[in-house]
């Protein structure tokens, strides 16, 4: 999807973490773990790069020499152009791994809705570096609060 599609789909006026959030709870993204995106899905961040219209033959979103959509999360090298592209759409990248440790938790991940609703209850903190970390909690099946330094 590129930037003229995802505005004729949600319209100019919504912010990259509007869009991000409303394209979370579409339906339209399968959810995919480790990858950014796959042909089976994406990952949350995954979603955020196709709310912000990039097309996926970015190489700069490319992993270890994968293919663009086999960009892995882990690499440093895609990790360092996420929080780029966190900062510059406004979003403060330390939230970038309690987002990421939910949606890849391997006993009981967060799903997009949860994702999303998680987003829309902080989205007026996302511009600040987080004053909790924030952790995604598989047995409460909810994102829980764990003070910073402890």
């Amino acid at each position: 999807m590129n930037e003229q599609t995802a505005q004729a789909v949600l319209g100019p006026q919504l912010t990259i973490v509007d869009r991000w959030i409303e394209f979370l709870k579409s339906g339209r993204f399968q959810q995919a773990r480790n990858y950014l995106h796959t042909p089976s899905g994406y990952c949350c961040m995954g979603v955020l790069v196709e709310a912000a219209g990039y097309e996926w033959s970015d190489t700069a979103l490319a992993g270890n020499g994968h293919s663009p959509h086999y960009a892995m999360l882990t690499t440093g090298a895609t990790q360092r152009v996420i929080r780029r592209l966190l900062e510059e759409w406004g979003v403060h990248p330390d939230w970038q791994e309690a987002l990421v440790l939910a949606n890849d938790n391997e006993f009981r991940r967060a799903n997009f809705e949860e994702i999303a609703q998680f987003l829309e209850a902080h989205k007026a903190e996302l511009s600040e570096t987080p004053r909790t970390r924030w952790r995604w909690s598989p047995s409460e099946a909810a994102f829980v609060e764990k003070p910073i330094g402890d």
